[in-house]
């Protein structure tokens, strides 16, 4: 039996980062530009989680990121 693969070789090793104080619409923007559904998020230089479409969705859809 072929040995499985492991997570070391699927995992991307570059990824767009926002920052904690960003837009959602910034957040939006650089998705689409970067083809991914899944943003990491920082304060500073440190990450501290994830945000991804269906966070963004959400807030969207509950006026979050509109004045």
């Amino acid at each position: 039996m072929a040995e499985s693969l492991k997570v070391k070789q699927a995992i991307k090793r570059k990824f767009p980062v926002i920052d904690i104080d960003d837009s959602l619409d910034m957040a939006i923007q650089l998705m689409a530009e970067t083809n991914v559904s899944v943003l990491a998020v920082k304060i500073g230089e440190e990450l501290i989680g994830i945000v991804t479409v269906w966070d963004i969705l959400g807030g969207l859809a509950h006026n979050y990121d509109r004045q």
